[in-house]
């Protein structure tokens, strides 16, 4: 059996093209992950005072409502919601929904690369 080092994953990595490792699929998150991130997005929605910072919110809300309803039913998201809510930090709120935006942005780089350019306006 062959043994999988570090520098082999690296040099692996260095040789694929960058549209290709965009292209390629992150792995799935944890439904929990979702969770968080469908909280801490409507959270900031609703209370950041930034015009900008809550269009983004909002914008990872949808991201993160749509993952959730294509994998669970309405009552194991209320669930979950009821289990995740109380075990996030306030102080590290901040961080948390920045990593849940950019996964969400990541997403879109992902599925941009695959379809390609948008055809031209006729």
């Amino acid at each position: 059996m062959h043994k999988i080092t570090t520098a082999a994953i690296i040099c692996i990595a260095a040789l694929a093209s960058p549209a290709s490792v965009l292209a390629a699929p992150a792995p799935p998150a944890a439904p929990g992950d979702d969770v968080r991130c469908f909280i801490l997005s409507n959270a900031f929605a609703k209370k950041a005072t930034d015009p900008k910072a809550r269009e983004l919110a909002a914008a990872t809300l949808t991201f993160y409502l749509g993952r959730l309803d294509g994998r669970a039913s309405p009552a194991s998201v209320a669930a979950a919601i009821r289990r995740e809510g109380p075990t996030i930090d306030p102080k590290a709120a901040g961080t948390q929904m920045t990593a849940c935006a950019t996964r969400m942005a990541r997403s879109e780089q992902a599925i941009q690369v695959a379809v390609g350019p948008p055809s031209p306006a006729k």
